[in-house]
Protein backbone atom coordinates (compact mmCIF):
# COMPACT_ATOMS: atom_id res chain seq x y z
CA UNK A 1 0.00 0.00 0.00
CA UNK A 2 0.83 3.90 -0.66
CA UNK A 3 2.00 4.82 2.67
CA UNK A 4 0.60 8.38 1.96
CA UNK A 5 -3.17 7.25 1.09
CA UNK A 6 -4.70 10.36 -1.23
CA UNK A 7 -3.75 12.82 0.93
CA UNK A 8 -7.05 14.11 1.32
CA UNK A 9 -5.28 17.06 3.55
CA UNK A 10 -4.81 18.71 0.37
CA UNK A 11 -8.49 19.02 -0.69
CA UNK A 12 -9.92 20.75 2.62
CA UNK A 13 -10.90 24.10 2.83
CA UNK A 14 -9.94 24.92 -0.44
CA UNK A 15 -11.10 27.07 -3.41
CA UNK A 16 -8.69 27.06 -6.81
CA UNK A 17 -9.21 28.55 -10.09
CA UNK A 18 -8.84 25.51 -12.45
CA UNK A 19 -7.70 24.92 -16.11
CA UNK A 20 -11.23 23.77 -16.54
CA UNK A 21 -12.32 27.73 -16.39
CA UNK A 22 -14.06 27.22 -12.84
CA UNK A 23 -13.56 27.68 -9.25
CA UNK A 24 -13.53 24.52 -7.49
CA UNK A 25 -14.14 25.08 -3.67
CA UNK A 26 -15.38 22.59 -0.82
CA UNK A 27 -16.06 23.79 2.49
CA UNK A 28 -14.60 20.34 4.05
CA UNK A 29 -12.90 21.20 6.83
CA UNK A 30 -11.27 18.58 8.89
CA UNK A 31 -11.14 14.65 8.26
CA UNK A 32 -9.90 12.00 10.57
CA UNK A 33 -9.01 8.30 9.26
CA UNK A 34 -7.44 6.02 11.41
CA UNK A 35 -7.80 3.78 14.47
CA UNK A 36 -9.34 5.38 17.63
CA UNK A 37 -10.48 8.71 15.25
CA UNK A 38 -13.78 8.39 17.31
CA UNK A 39 -11.68 9.85 20.34
CA UNK A 40 -10.84 13.02 17.71
CA UNK A 41 -14.51 14.31 17.60
CA UNK A 42 -14.33 16.53 20.53
CA UNK A 43 -11.23 18.16 19.15
CA UNK A 44 -12.58 18.36 16.02
CA UNK A 45 -15.88 19.97 17.14
CA UNK A 46 -14.42 22.43 18.76
CA UNK A 47 -11.99 23.32 15.93
CA UNK A 48 -15.13 24.14 13.78
CA UNK A 49 -16.78 26.16 16.58
CA UNK A 50 -19.22 23.62 17.68
CA UNK A 51 -20.33 24.01 21.36
CA UNK A 52 -23.43 21.24 21.47
CA UNK A 53 -23.89 18.79 18.99
CA UNK A 54 -27.31 16.92 17.80
CA UNK A 55 -26.00 13.52 17.44
CA UNK A 56 -28.13 11.34 15.56
CA UNK A 57 -28.61 7.83 14.90
CA UNK A 58 -30.55 5.24 13.81
CA UNK A 59 -31.00 2.17 16.10
CA UNK A 60 -28.21 -0.06 14.27
CA UNK A 61 -25.43 2.97 14.19
CA UNK A 62 -26.48 3.85 18.07
CA UNK A 63 -25.11 -0.33 18.64
CA UNK A 64 -22.18 0.83 16.25
CA UNK A 65 -20.75 3.78 17.70
CA UNK A 66 -23.24 5.22 20.39
CA UNK A 67 -20.95 4.24 23.16
CA UNK A 68 -17.71 5.06 21.94
CA UNK A 69 -18.92 8.19 20.62
CA UNK A 70 -20.75 9.51 23.70
CA UNK A 71 -17.87 8.13 25.87
CA UNK A 72 -15.52 10.58 24.09
CA UNK A 73 -18.00 13.26 24.28
CA UNK A 74 -18.57 12.75 27.95
CA UNK A 75 -14.69 12.19 28.53
CA UNK A 76 -13.96 15.70 27.39
CA UNK A 77 -17.00 17.57 28.59
CA UNK A 78 -19.06 18.17 26.13
CA UNK A 79 -22.30 18.85 25.96
CA UNK A 80 -24.91 16.93 23.61
CA UNK A 81 -28.44 16.44 22.59
CA UNK A 82 -29.08 12.88 21.32
CA UNK A 83 -31.87 11.35 18.80
CA UNK A 84 -32.26 7.57 17.93
CA UNK A 85 -34.95 7.55 14.97
CA UNK A 86 -36.86 4.20 15.50
CA UNK A 87 -35.46 2.48 12.78
CA UNK A 88 -32.84 -0.20 12.08
CA UNK A 89 -32.74 0.80 8.49
CA UNK A 90 -34.86 4.43 8.13
CA UNK A 91 -36.59 5.57 4.67
CA UNK A 92 -35.06 9.16 3.77
CA UNK A 93 -38.58 10.09 3.31
CA UNK A 94 -40.73 13.40 4.43
CA UNK A 95 -42.05 11.07 7.76
CA UNK A 96 -38.45 10.48 8.98
CA UNK A 97 -37.09 14.21 8.18
CA UNK A 98 -40.12 15.51 10.30
CA UNK A 99 -39.13 13.15 12.67
CA UNK A 100 -35.84 14.71 13.14
CA UNK A 101 -37.12 18.33 13.10
CA UNK A 102 -39.85 17.76 16.01
CA UNK A 103 -36.93 16.04 18.32
CA UNK A 104 -34.10 18.92 17.31
CA UNK A 105 -32.65 20.91 20.06
CA UNK A 106 -32.67 24.15 19.53
CA UNK A 107 -29.78 24.72 21.88
CA UNK A 108 -27.76 22.67 19.27
CA UNK A 109 -25.70 24.97 17.07
CA UNK A 110 -24.33 21.24 14.99
CA UNK A 111 -26.00 18.46 13.63
CA UNK A 112 -23.59 14.97 14.13
CA UNK A 113 -24.49 12.26 12.10
CA UNK A 114 -23.59 8.81 12.99
CA UNK A 115 -23.73 6.30 10.08
CA UNK A 116 -23.39 6.33 6.14
CA UNK A 117 -26.13 6.76 3.64
CA UNK A 118 -28.94 7.63 4.99
CA UNK A 119 -28.47 9.35 8.20
CA UNK A 120 -25.59 11.32 6.43
CA UNK A 121 -28.49 12.28 3.78
CA UNK A 122 -30.99 13.11 6.41
CA UNK A 123 -28.63 15.20 8.55
CA UNK A 124 -27.08 17.11 5.55
CA UNK A 125 -30.84 17.77 4.01
CA UNK A 126 -32.11 19.39 7.54
CA UNK A 127 -29.35 21.09 8.70
CA UNK A 128 -28.88 22.85 5.28
CA UNK A 129 -32.37 24.14 5.26
CA UNK A 130 -32.02 25.35 9.61
CA UNK A 131 -28.75 26.96 8.38
CA UNK A 132 -26.70 24.61 10.39
CA UNK A 133 -23.34 23.29 10.34
CA UNK A 134 -23.16 19.53 10.39
CA UNK A 135 -20.50 16.52 10.43
CA UNK A 136 -20.31 13.16 10.40
CA UNK A 137 -18.98 10.08 12.12
CA UNK A 138 -19.25 6.92 9.62
CA UNK A 139 -20.04 3.92 10.57
CA UNK A 140 -19.04 1.97 7.23
CA UNK A 141 -17.16 2.88 4.52
CA UNK A 142 -20.72 2.57 2.19
CA UNK A 143 -21.16 5.08 -0.29
CA UNK A 144 -19.57 8.40 -1.65
CA UNK A 145 -22.04 10.69 -0.11
CA UNK A 146 -20.24 11.93 3.31
CA UNK A 147 -19.55 15.07 1.15
CA UNK A 148 -21.43 15.60 -1.83
CA UNK A 149 -23.32 18.57 -2.00
CA UNK A 150 -26.56 17.48 -2.52
CA UNK A 151 -29.04 14.66 -0.59
CA UNK A 152 -30.81 11.80 -1.77
CA UNK A 153 -34.33 12.03 -0.54
CA UNK A 154 -37.19 10.39 -0.98
CA UNK A 155 -40.18 12.35 -2.10
CA UNK A 156 -43.86 11.17 -3.30
CA UNK A 157 -42.18 7.62 -3.33
CA UNK A 158 -39.59 9.29 -5.75
CA UNK A 159 -35.66 9.46 -5.73
CA UNK A 160 -35.05 12.84 -5.61
CA UNK A 161 -31.73 15.11 -5.33
CA UNK A 162 -31.47 18.18 -3.52
CA UNK A 163 -29.42 20.51 -3.35
CA UNK A 164 -27.55 21.01 0.16
CA UNK A 165 -23.92 21.45 1.43
CA UNK A 166 -20.60 18.89 2.59
CA UNK A 167 -20.04 18.62 6.36
CA UNK A 168 -17.33 20.71 8.27
CA UNK A 169 -15.93 17.05 9.12
CA UNK A 170 -15.67 13.58 8.78
CA UNK A 171 -14.91 11.25 11.27
CA UNK A 172 -13.49 7.63 9.75
CA UNK A 173 -12.61 5.17 13.14
CA UNK A 174 -10.79 2.29 11.11
CA UNK A 175 -11.95 0.38 14.31
CA UNK A 176 -15.31 0.62 14.17
CA UNK A 177 -15.12 0.86 10.27
CA UNK A 178 -13.79 -2.70 9.66
CA UNK A 179 -16.70 -4.04 11.83
CA UNK A 180 -19.04 -3.25 9.70
CA UNK A 181 -20.69 -5.86 7.86
CA UNK A 182 -18.83 -6.88 4.81
CA UNK A 183 -21.20 -6.38 2.56
CA UNK A 184 -21.38 -2.26 3.51
CA UNK A 185 -17.39 -2.67 2.81
CA UNK A 186 -18.11 -4.04 -0.64
CA UNK A 187 -20.83 -1.75 -1.26
CA UNK A 188 -18.25 1.22 -1.16
CA UNK A 189 -15.84 -0.89 -3.05
CA UNK A 190 -18.95 -1.33 -5.94
CA UNK A 191 -19.58 2.86 -5.63
CA UNK A 192 -16.05 3.37 -6.16
CA UNK A 193 -16.02 1.01 -9.35
CA UNK A 194 -18.97 2.39 -10.85
CA UNK A 195 -16.67 5.74 -11.28
CA UNK A 196 -15.01 3.97 -14.15
CA UNK A 197 -18.70 4.31 -16.01
CA UNK A 198 -19.39 7.36 -15.00
CA UNK A 199 -16.63 9.24 -15.95
CA UNK A 200 -16.98 7.07 -19.39
CA UNK A 201 -20.75 8.57 -19.62
CA UNK A 202 -19.12 12.07 -19.06
CA UNK A 203 -17.00 12.15 -21.03
CA UNK A 204 -19.49 10.87 -24.27
CA UNK A 205 -21.47 13.98 -22.64
CA UNK A 206 -18.94 16.42 -23.79
CA UNK A 207 -18.77 14.72 -26.92
CA UNK A 208 -22.07 14.75 -28.08
CA UNK A 209 -23.71 17.69 -26.37
CA UNK A 210 -20.23 19.88 -25.43
CA UNK A 211 -21.21 19.38 -21.83
CA UNK A 212 -18.75 20.62 -19.12
CA UNK A 213 -16.57 18.44 -18.17
CA UNK A 214 -13.44 18.96 -16.00
CA UNK A 215 -10.25 16.49 -16.86
CA UNK A 216 -8.56 17.51 -13.60
CA UNK A 217 -11.69 15.98 -11.34
CA UNK A 218 -11.27 12.89 -13.72
CA UNK A 219 -7.96 12.83 -12.95
CA UNK A 220 -8.70 13.18 -9.35
CA UNK A 221 -11.43 10.24 -9.60
CA UNK A 222 -9.32 7.80 -11.36
CA UNK A 223 -6.46 8.30 -8.27
CA UNK A 224 -9.49 7.19 -6.21
CA UNK A 225 -10.20 4.19 -8.78
CA UNK A 226 -6.61 3.15 -8.77
CA UNK A 227 -6.18 3.31 -5.00
CA UNK A 228 -9.22 0.93 -4.65
CA UNK A 229 -8.30 -1.82 -7.12
CA UNK A 230 -4.85 -2.10 -5.79
CA UNK A 231 -6.32 -2.12 -2.26
CA UNK A 232 -9.23 -4.19 -3.24
CA UNK A 233 -7.23 -7.87 -2.16
CA UNK A 234 -6.42 -6.65 1.36
CA UNK A 235 -10.54 -5.67 1.24
CA UNK A 236 -11.72 -9.24 2.61
CA UNK A 237 -9.31 -9.81 5.75
CA UNK A 238 -10.38 -6.21 6.89
CA UNK A 239 -6.87 -5.12 6.80
CA UNK A 240 -7.29 -1.61 8.63
CA UNK A 241 -4.88 0.03 6.29
CA UNK A 242 -7.56 -0.94 2.65
CA UNK A 243 -10.58 -0.28 4.83
CA UNK A 244 -8.82 3.56 5.35
CA UNK A 245 -8.06 3.53 1.83
CA UNK A 246 -11.43 2.63 0.66
CA UNK A 247 -13.05 5.41 3.44
CA UNK A 248 -10.23 7.94 1.65
CA UNK A 249 -11.37 7.21 -1.78
CA UNK A 250 -15.19 8.15 -0.54
CA UNK A 251 -14.31 10.96 0.89
CA UNK A 252 -12.41 12.11 -2.18
CA UNK A 253 -15.09 11.42 -4.68
CA UNK A 254 -17.48 13.51 -2.86
CA UNK A 255 -14.82 16.26 -2.40
CA UNK A 256 -15.11 15.56 -6.66
CA UNK A 257 -18.94 15.94 -6.77
CA UNK A 258 -18.19 19.04 -4.23
CA UNK A 259 -15.02 20.76 -6.88
CA UNK A 260 -17.96 20.11 -9.63
CA UNK A 261 -21.20 21.11 -7.67
CA UNK A 262 -22.94 18.63 -9.22
CA UNK A 263 -22.61 14.54 -9.29
CA UNK A 264 -21.06 13.66 -12.50
CA UNK A 265 -17.44 12.89 -11.51
CA UNK A 266 -19.37 10.29 -9.39
CA UNK A 267 -22.43 9.13 -10.89
CA UNK A 268 -23.82 7.78 -14.27
CA UNK A 269 -25.46 5.00 -15.83
CA UNK A 270 -24.82 2.33 -13.24
CA UNK A 271 -26.24 5.12 -10.59
CA UNK A 272 -29.29 5.29 -12.67
CA UNK A 273 -30.02 2.17 -12.77
CA UNK A 274 -29.45 1.65 -9.35
CA UNK A 275 -32.04 4.08 -8.36
CA UNK A 276 -34.25 2.67 -10.79
CA UNK A 277 -34.30 -0.59 -9.07
CA UNK A 278 -34.55 1.06 -5.52
CA UNK A 279 -37.51 2.76 -6.65
CA UNK A 280 -38.72 -0.81 -7.55
CA UNK A 281 -38.45 -2.76 -4.60
CA UNK A 282 -39.48 0.10 -2.37
CA UNK A 283 -42.91 0.70 -4.61
CA UNK A 284 -43.03 -3.47 -3.99
CA UNK A 285 -42.63 -3.75 -0.55
CA UNK A 286 -39.04 -5.67 -0.86
CA UNK A 287 -35.72 -5.04 1.32
CA UNK A 288 -33.60 -2.36 0.03
CA UNK A 289 -30.39 -3.43 -1.42
CA UNK A 290 -27.47 -1.70 -0.33
CA UNK A 291 -26.45 1.62 -3.01
CA UNK A 292 -22.96 0.68 -3.69
CA UNK A 293 -23.95 -3.61 -4.17
CA UNK A 294 -26.57 -2.14 -6.65
CA UNK A 295 -23.65 0.11 -8.33
CA UNK A 296 -21.62 -2.78 -8.35
CA UNK A 297 -23.92 -4.68 -10.48
CA UNK A 298 -24.81 -1.64 -12.56
CA UNK A 299 -21.62 -1.14 -13.49
CA UNK A 300 -20.55 -4.85 -14.73
CA UNK A 301 -24.16 -4.15 -16.88
CA UNK A 302 -23.40 -1.08 -18.08
CA UNK A 303 -19.25 -1.97 -18.78
CA UNK A 304 -21.02 -4.73 -21.58
CA UNK A 305 -23.55 -3.00 -22.84
CA UNK A 306 -20.81 -0.74 -23.96
CA UNK A 307 -18.72 -3.66 -25.24
CA UNK A 308 -21.94 -5.01 -26.74
CA UNK A 309 -22.65 -1.96 -28.20
CA UNK A 310 -19.18 -0.68 -29.70
CA UNK A 311 -18.57 -3.85 -31.41
CA UNK A 312 -21.59 -3.45 -33.62
CA UNK A 313 -21.75 -1.71 -36.65
CA UNK A 314 -24.57 1.58 -36.41
CA UNK A 315 -27.36 2.40 -38.18
CA UNK A 316 -27.75 5.88 -38.01
CA UNK A 317 -30.17 6.24 -40.85
CA UNK A 318 -32.42 3.53 -39.18
CA UNK A 319 -32.23 5.30 -35.49
CA UNK A 320 -32.93 8.82 -37.32
CA UNK A 321 -36.21 7.09 -38.75
CA UNK A 322 -36.84 5.97 -35.75
CA UNK A 323 -36.37 8.81 -33.97
CA UNK A 324 -38.91 10.58 -35.88
CA UNK A 325 -41.61 8.03 -35.46
CA UNK A 326 -41.38 8.75 -31.52
CA UNK A 327 -45.02 7.91 -30.11
CA UNK A 328 -44.84 10.70 -26.84
CA UNK A 329 -48.39 9.64 -25.73
CA UNK A 330 -47.22 5.69 -25.52
CA UNK A 331 -44.27 6.58 -24.13
CA UNK A 332 -45.66 8.97 -21.49
CA UNK A 333 -48.05 5.46 -20.85
CA UNK A 334 -45.25 3.20 -20.28
CA UNK A 335 -43.81 5.41 -17.92
CA UNK A 336 -46.55 5.72 -16.31
CA UNK A 337 -46.90 1.64 -16.05
CA UNK A 338 -43.35 1.74 -14.61
CA UNK A 339 -42.62 4.48 -12.70
CA UNK A 340 -46.17 4.28 -11.10
CA UNK A 341 -47.23 6.83 -8.03
CA UNK A 342 -44.02 8.65 -9.12
CA UNK A 343 -44.42 8.97 -12.84
CA UNK A 344 -45.68 12.31 -12.86
CA UNK A 345 -42.02 13.65 -11.94
CA UNK A 346 -40.26 11.74 -15.04
CA UNK A 347 -43.58 13.04 -17.09
CA UNK A 348 -42.59 16.70 -16.31
CA UNK A 349 -39.13 16.56 -16.62
CA UNK A 350 -39.57 15.21 -20.28
CA UNK A 351 -42.11 18.58 -20.85
CA UNK A 352 -39.06 20.61 -19.46
CA UNK A 353 -36.39 19.40 -21.67
CA UNK A 354 -37.70 17.28 -24.48
CA UNK A 355 -34.65 14.65 -24.16
CA UNK A 356 -36.79 12.13 -25.96
CA UNK A 357 -38.69 14.16 -28.83
CA UNK A 358 -37.25 13.74 -32.51
CA UNK A 359 -35.45 17.27 -32.32
CA UNK A 360 -33.16 16.18 -29.45
CA UNK A 361 -32.72 12.98 -30.55
CA UNK A 362 -31.61 13.64 -33.73
CA UNK A 363 -29.21 16.46 -33.14
CA UNK A 364 -27.79 13.77 -30.74
CA UNK A 365 -27.45 11.00 -33.62
CA UNK A 366 -26.07 13.31 -35.65
CA UNK A 367 -23.37 14.38 -33.26
CA UNK A 368 -22.68 10.61 -32.53
CA UNK A 369 -22.61 9.80 -36.00
CA UNK A 370 -19.91 12.59 -36.95
CA UNK A 371 -17.82 11.66 -33.52
CA UNK A 372 -18.51 7.80 -33.68
CA UNK A 373 -15.14 7.20 -33.76
CA UNK A 374 -13.69 9.53 -30.87
CA UNK A 375 -16.75 7.56 -28.99
CA UNK A 376 -15.15 4.84 -29.43
CA UNK A 377 -11.60 5.63 -27.80
CA UNK A 378 -13.50 6.43 -25.06
CA UNK A 379 -15.09 3.26 -24.54
CA UNK A 380 -11.85 1.39 -24.87
CA UNK A 381 -10.51 3.23 -21.82
CA UNK A 382 -12.64 1.31 -20.03
CA UNK A 383 -11.52 -2.24 -17.88
CA UNK A 384 -13.12 -5.20 -18.87
CA UNK A 385 -16.40 -5.89 -17.40
CA UNK A 386 -14.99 -9.39 -16.73
CA UNK A 387 -11.66 -7.48 -14.30
CA UNK A 388 -14.75 -5.53 -12.34
CA UNK A 389 -16.86 -8.85 -11.60
CA UNK A 390 -14.13 -10.66 -10.40
CA UNK A 391 -13.14 -7.88 -7.97
CA UNK A 392 -16.54 -8.00 -7.09
CA UNK A 393 -16.54 -11.67 -6.77
CA UNK A 394 -13.62 -10.86 -4.45
CA UNK A 395 -15.21 -9.66 -2.23
CA UNK A 396 -18.20 -11.81 -2.03
CA UNK A 397 -20.56 -9.53 -4.06
CA UNK A 398 -22.94 -9.98 -6.51
CA UNK A 399 -22.51 -9.03 -9.89
CA UNK A 400 -25.68 -9.88 -11.72
CA UNK A 401 -28.81 -8.22 -11.13
CA UNK A 402 -30.90 -11.52 -10.82
CA UNK A 403 -28.62 -11.87 -7.90
CA UNK A 404 -30.36 -9.20 -6.05
CA UNK A 405 -33.54 -10.26 -7.24
CA UNK A 406 -34.02 -7.75 -10.63
CA UNK A 407 -35.22 -10.32 -12.70
CA UNK A 408 -35.03 -10.08 -16.43
CA UNK A 409 -38.08 -7.72 -17.01
CA UNK A 410 -36.99 -5.33 -14.79
CA UNK A 411 -33.56 -5.40 -15.59
CA UNK A 412 -34.89 -4.85 -19.34
CA UNK A 413 -37.23 -1.80 -18.16
CA UNK A 414 -34.38 -0.47 -15.95
CA UNK A 415 -32.82 -0.47 -19.32
CA UNK A 416 -35.09 1.85 -20.94
CA UNK A 417 -36.65 3.83 -18.16
CA UNK A 418 -33.58 4.63 -15.78
CA UNK A 419 -32.25 7.75 -17.78
CA UNK A 420 -35.44 8.92 -17.39
CA UNK A 421 -34.72 10.49 -13.41
CA UNK A 422 -32.03 12.34 -14.65
CA UNK A 423 -31.37 15.31 -17.81
CA UNK A 424 -28.01 13.79 -18.38
CA UNK A 425 -26.63 12.22 -21.62
CA UNK A 426 -25.14 9.10 -21.11
CA UNK A 427 -24.87 5.46 -21.84
CA UNK A 428 -28.77 4.28 -21.49
CA UNK A 429 -29.96 7.61 -23.56
CA UNK A 430 -27.23 6.78 -26.30
CA UNK A 431 -29.04 3.29 -26.21
CA UNK A 432 -32.63 4.85 -26.45
CA UNK A 433 -31.51 7.33 -29.14
CA UNK A 434 -30.49 4.54 -31.26
CA UNK A 435 -33.18 2.21 -30.89
CA UNK A 436 -31.09 -0.43 -29.07
CA UNK A 437 -32.10 -0.39 -25.12
CA UNK A 438 -33.77 -3.74 -25.46
CA UNK A 439 -30.90 -5.57 -27.33
CA UNK A 440 -28.60 -4.05 -25.65
CA UNK A 441 -30.32 -5.25 -21.75
CA UNK A 442 -30.69 -8.70 -23.35
CA UNK A 443 -26.54 -8.98 -24.42
CA UNK A 444 -26.15 -8.02 -20.81
CA UNK A 445 -27.62 -10.78 -19.31
CA UNK A 446 -26.42 -13.18 -21.63
CA UNK A 447 -22.86 -12.29 -21.25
Amino acid sequence: MMEKGLQLEQYLNRQWACSCGKTHATHLKAVAIRPGAVNDVPEILKSVGCARPFVLYDETTYQAAGALLQSALEGAGVAYTAYILPYAEPVPDEKVLGQILFNFDAACDLLLAVGTGTLNDLAKYVSFKMSKPYAVVATAPSMDGFVSSVAALMENHMKVTYPAHVPCAVIGDTDILKAAPMEMIASGVGDILGKYTCLCDWAMAREIEGEYYCPELVAIMRQAIDYVVQLAPRVPARDPEAIAGVMEALVLSGIAMAFAGNSRPASGSEHHLSHYWELQFLAQGRKAVLHGIKVGIGTVAVLRMYEWLFARKIDFEAAKAGALAFDEEAWRERMRALYGEGAQAVLDLEAATHKNGPEAVGAQLNAMAEKWDALQEIAVQLPPSGEIARILQLLGAPVAPQQVGVDEQMFADSVVAAKELRNRFGLLQMLFDLNLSRQAAQAALES
